[in-house]
């Protein structure tokens, strides 16, 4: 794949059988075709994406493929995908609400998998934003930002690297504060 409606493709990754994950320089989404796009029409008829046709950008629309092909998506990015179309713009996700609404046996699958994501991990942070840290801080060092993922509570901590977890638990966040 050479391009997208975002651009030159600089990357794209196999997801499952007619999913692409696509990056470009500036953007990327997913790019679905065949029957994994046709499951998407027949699922939510009235959702349009704003790339066009088989193509779910990585805001907002991605959160379709992964709510149409939970098995392909890990617990977490399921929980995510639920909380955008949750807190998307009024109209924009209306189809997608409903779907969720009547309880299929589809939409209790989303929501038993975010659900367990949330009894996992609901105690623990994730990042909601990295940046550079205050004048004097070690060498290497990210002012990070965290958010715990039950409530929202927001913490911020000085890290001594880039940060390569997902989520951090309150124990690790204070190890690290004390170093």
């Amino acid at each position: 794949m050479k391009s997208s409606p975002w651009g030159h493709v600089q990357d794209c990754t196999q997801v499952a059988p007619e999913i692409i994950r696509v990056s470009t320089a500036s953007h990327g989404g997913y790019h679905c075709i065949g029957q994994a796009q046709k499951r998407i029409e027949t699922l939510f008829p009235e959702f349009k994406p704003y790339a066009g046709r088989g193509w779910y950008e990585e805001d907002c629309d991605w959160a379709i493929v992964a709510l149409a092909h939970r098995p392909y998506f890990d617990d977490r990015s399921v929980y995510h995908a639920l909380k955008t179309v949750q807190g998307g713009s009024a109209g924009y996700f209306t189809a997608v609400r409903d779907w969720l609404h009547r309880g299929s046996l589809d939409a209790r699958s989303v929501q038993a998998k975010a659900a367990r994501y949330l009894e996992e991990h609901g105690d623990d942070y994730e990042i909601g934003s990295m940046g550079s840290p205050p004048s004097g801080s070690p060498a290497n060092a990210w002012s990070v930002s965290l958010r715990r993922i039950k409530d929202n509570a927001r913490r911020s901590v000085l890290m001594p690297g880039y940060p390569n977890q997902k989520t951090y638990t309150e124990e690790e966040l204070d190890a690290i504060a004390a170093a």
